[in-house]
Parts: structure tokens; sequence; C-alpha cells
């Protein structure tokens, strides 16, 4: 359909899941995509099948955590495509345990460093740019663990991501004079290469999504297009769920014994 023609996007964390899902539907969709991860076959791969499929991608080998690769994907994809209209932060990462057995520093540093710090310093480099173009969209990737519920093992994840949702609403104040839109996507359960098909996760939460099943990454990439494409110019400075309904009530199975038309079972 070419809903991103003549638009370059940035996409963090592609070489899987949700991210690969995102590369791939822009280039289709028209786009000039570079992004950047740190597994060099697996984004390769994306590569050659993208340019067989007729799309336009490069390719930056790095480390989202490392400033200065966040840099140089920003620098390639100016240098090659002129400009920059799309953002995509999604590299993330988690860490578990109980706050009161863990080492703080050594459980919160590598989060923070991934979900938060990279993606203000994408921001920060891709900010100038749609300044100068009065206009662009950024959207990151945030979570229901980060003001919608608490996870029991997910203390600092959850903290950063309700940092994300804090720096949409940021970016959105201060920036929507020049027509820049941030917003944040809160997956549920999608089947990926970090939750497989039957795996751990889906078993854990199937139960209790309406739609009994997990979500797809071609199911939840059409948001993030949605969000970067000029199909919602209004939409700006939210969060939106993409979870099949799981955060809309609580999905219990009934008490034993339990008839709802009242008669004894």
């Amino acid at each position: 359909m070419g809903i991103l023609e003549g638009k370059v996007a940035v996409v963090t964390g592609a070489s899987s899941g949700i991210g690969e899902g995102v590369t791939r539907l822009f280039a289709k969709e028209g786009a000039k995509v570079a992004f950047i991860a740190r597994r060099v076959e697996k984004s390769q791969k994306i590569v050659e099948e993208i340019k067989a499929a007729g799309g336009e991608v490069t390719y930056v080998e790095g480390d989202v955590t490392k400033l200065e690769d966040i840099d140089r994907l920003v620098e390639t994809a100016v240098e090659k495509y002129g400009t920059i209209n799309i953002a995509i932060g999604h590299a993330g990462t988690g860490a578990g345990g109980m706050v009161h057995e863990v080492d703080v520093q050594e459980l919160l540093d590598p989060v923070v460093a991934m979900n938060l710090r990279a993606n203000l310093h994408l921001a920060h480099k891709v900010l100038p740019y749609m300044m100068e173009n009065k206009g662009g969209s950024i959207v990151f990737t945030s979570s229901n663990v980060g003001t919608d519920v608490g996870a029991v093992l997910a203390t600092t994840y959850g903290m950063t991501k309700a940092g994300i949702d804090s720096m949409v609403k940021s970016i959105c104040m201060a920036y929507g004079e020049y027509n820049i839109r941030a917003n944040a996507v809160r997956p549920g359960v999608i089947t990926t290469e970090l939750s497989p098909k039957d795996g751990y996760m889906e078993k854990m939460q199937e139960p209790f999504i309406p739609m009994h099943r997990p979500g797809k990454v071609e199911e939840i990439a059409q948001l993030y297009l949605f969000l970067a494409s000029d199909l919602c110019p209004y939409i700006n400075g939210t969060s939106i769920l993409c979870d099949g309904g799981v955060n809309s009530g609580i999905l219990m199975p009934p008490p034993s014994g339990f008839d709802p038309e009242g008669k004894p079972m």
C-alpha cells in the first residue's frame, strides 16, 4: 500500500521478534529503514530478504547500551537517506529477582541502560531532524508492567517501562508545536523467539487472555505502522495496549460448584 512511502525510519532491536516484524513491515510499506542489532548473521539475513522483496534497508551492527552505536545508526540513516522521519525504540531487556535479595546496582544498571538511557538518547539524536522537517513520529515499546500492573519479579523492568510512558508525554508536550508525535506500544503476550509458542509465558498468561491465544508479531507490527504513519496525526503522548484484552478485567475460573443460573452443580 505504500503507507510510509518517502519516509525514513530507524529501528532499534530489530534482529528478531517485534523489532524484526516492524522493520519488515515498514520496508514493505515503502519506508527506507536503518536498523541496529547485535546479531550480525541474523540481521544480514533480514537485509537480504527485505531487499529481495524490493525494500530498502540498511543494517548497523551495534549495541544500544553504547551511545556511540546509536549515534552511528542515526548518522548512517541520514548519510544514506538524507533525514529521519520515524524512530522506533524497541530494544529492551528485563531482569528478575526479589528486591530484598538482589544486588540493586547489578540488577538495575543494565535495564536502565537499555530500556531508558538508550531510548532517551535515540530521541535526543533524531529530534533535531524532525524539528527541521516540521514533523515526525517516535514510537517506543513500553509494557503493561509499567503503569498498569506490577509484577513480582519485574520491579526494575516495570520501573523503566513506566519511565518510557512518562517520556512520551514529555516529548509530546515539548515538541508538539513542531508536529512531532511521541507514543508507546504496550504489547501483551506475543509469540517471539523470547516468548516461544507453548513456552512458559504463553502457558502462564493464555488462560487470562479473553481471546485465549497469544498475539502474533504481524498483528502488533500493524500498531507501530499506524502510529508511525500519517494515518493518526492527532494521536500524541499516549501508550496503547495491544494485549488481546487481558488488561480489560480479571478472567478467573468459576469456583467449584458454581452455576451461573443459581442451580446446584
